[in-house]
């Protein structure tokens, strides 16, 4: 959120100039930022000014990523009929331009789309190719964030043990690379897992100590998963008590970030 006046300054300044890839550029970086954020309005309205300034000058990377971004968007707002839509383009697209960086990105929508569909084996498998695409590119980040997907598939389909091996290898990696956001989120998927196995006060610190990280770094769930932490939270207050629950969740937030990252890979 630090960054966005610097990134719409830029924007301002490329437009004002007549630079047009520049301000593509611009309005994909403050895509990405929104929708990191969780404002999905934001990042809807970026995404379409990106989609027609690169249909209409022939900028077709930054298309593409455009058209992926909305079909994640639509996906988390409940337009399947949109997402499918912008899916199938992006498939089109990416195969008119055999691009490998593209074919990669787009398996990894496939993914994003089947887990909307709860199609959590087929989900799995382009998350997977997804992540061996970026890997053979070495686009580290998007391995990691293809990988970590990929984790959420086996925890969504129940092979938690499965989920966790995978998580255990991306919160370290994450945390390599000071993806703050990103290593909360792990934490919390380690957490889900923990309810699953009946741990509720290692689910309660490690969610404490997700908590400590988002306020740090200040960086909001997206809406699914702050629905998915409050109905969790909820069910941990039924299960240990509220009192026990808030206990363990101040417990977890006073954790350092070293100490946090050690808990959640932790074998329990």
């Amino acid at each position: 959120d630090n960054g966005r006046p610097v990134i719409e300054e830029g924007i301002a300044l490329a437009k004002e100039a007549g630079v047009v890839e520049q301000r593509i550029f611009g309005l994909n970086m403050l895509l990405i930022t929104f929708f990191q954020m969780g404002q999905l309005s934001a990042a809807l309205s970026v995404a379409q000014e990106s989609l027609t300034l690169c249909q209409k000058h022939g900028v077709n990377f930054w298309r593409l990523m455009a058209i992926g971004y909305l079909v994640s968007i639509y996906m988390l707002r409940g337009n399947n009929e949109k997402a499918d839509y912008y899916a199938e383009h992006a498939i089109r697209l990416a195969k008119k331009l055999d691009n490998p960086w593209l074919n990669a990105m787009t398996f990894f929508q496939l993914a994003r789309l089947e887990e909307q569909r709860k199609n959590w084996d087929q989900a799995e498998k382009y998350a997977a190719n997804a992540a061996d695409l970026f890997d053979a590119l070495r686009d580290y980040g998007m391995t990691l964030t293809a990988r970590s997907a990929l984790g959420h598939m086996k925890r969504m389909k129940g092979d938690l043990d499965g989920a966790q091996r995978v998580y255990q290898q991306t919160i370290i990696a994450f945390q390599e690379r000071g993806h703050s956001p990103a290593v909360a989120h792990q934490m919390e998927c380690f957490g889900v897992i923990a309810v699953r196995k009946n741990q509720g006060a290692r689910a309660a610190r490690l969610f404490g100590a997700a908590n400590t990280i988002r306020q740090t770094v200040q960086v909001n769930r997206l809406p699914s998963e702050q629905i998915e932490f409050d109905q969790i939270l909820i069910q941990l207050a039924v299960w240990i008590g509220e009192i026990e629950r808030d206990r363990m969740m101040t417990e977890g937030a006073m954790l350092s970030l070293d100490e946090a990252v050690e808990l959640a890979v932790a074998r329990a």
